[in-house]
């Protein structure tokens, strides 16, 4: 099974990424779910965050964009079921990765160190 990450910008895409450097992988999922109302530049901002992972694990692992809108928790979860996920990353151990952890997902938070 594939990991998925859940990144909203940047550097948490960065910071998961390069937790991953070590893993042999084959696939990973990436997720950054957009707010139904998110003007042009926080599109923008997601958008790049998800070619972040794309561009630094494209090369050794198959690597699948998802977009969903909604409330993140509710949208990761049902991605990670979908997908079929071994474990969520996230960027901090915070609000969101406990709401993951109390619907029955792994979750490993990677903080920076």
């Amino acid at each position: 099974m594939a990991p998925l990450l859940a990144v909203d910008d940047l550097n948490t895409a960065a910071l998961l990424c390069d937790h991953l450097a070590d893993r042999d992988l084959d696939a990973v999922h990436a997720v950054h779910v957009f707010a139904p109302d998110a003007g042009p530049t926080a599109r923008r901002d997601g958008e790049e965050a998800l070619n972040v992972v794309r561009s630094r694990l494209g090369a050794s692992a198959s690597v699948t964009l998802h977009r969903p809108e909604g409330a993140v928790a509710t949208a990761v979860v049902s991605l990670a079921t979908e997908a079929d996920v071994s474990e969520v990353l996230v960027g901090h151990d915070g609000e969101t990765a406990q709401a993951l952890r109390d619907r029955g997902l792994s979750v490993v938070a990677v903080e920076p160190q």
